[in-house]
């Protein structure tokens, strides 16, 4: 199966179901469309991503399942399993989305927003090696 390596906290806010689109600079790949990919969460955590969680909307999104506020995440290890469903240019859905998805995001002009479905929780995260872009787990 594939995985997608994301960032604390974006990685932990998918496998809340808080995040539902990725947003890159470049397209889904056509491939990846209808298949199922495990989110894997990043082993590096920069200071900046650790001081967003201390911020609305993520400090509120973080909290519901008990997760505590940066840095405690799941680094380094798979999380969830999401499936891509869909590619469009950020312009174009920006209207779109709620105030909470444009948060999680980058959705400057000539991004791509790549939409997921939730499929499933794992019970425990899984350690892993990640890697950058798609890669087989």
């Amino acid at each position: 199966m594939r995985a997608l390596t994301l960032t604390e906290p974006f990685s932990t806010l998918m496998m809340l179901q808080a995040k539902r689109v990725e947003t890159r600079s470049f397209k889904l790949p056509n491939n990846i469309i209808g298949q199922d990919v495990i989110i894997h969460s990043a082993k590096a955590y920069p200071k900046m991503y650790q001081r967003l969680c201390n911020t609305e909307p993520f400090r509120s999104a973080l909290r519901p399942e008990g997760v505590r506020v940066c840095p405690e995440l799941n680094r380094g290890m798979g999380l969830c399993v999401v499936k891509f469903i869909g590619c469009r240019r950020t312009e174009d859905v920006r209207s779109q989305l709620t105030p909470q998805e444009l948060a999680f995001g980058n959705y400057f002009d000539g991004r791509y927003a790549w939409f997921t479905e939730y499929v499933e929780r794992w019970a425990s995260p899984v350690p892993h090696i990640g890697r950058l872009g798609f890669w087989e787990w």
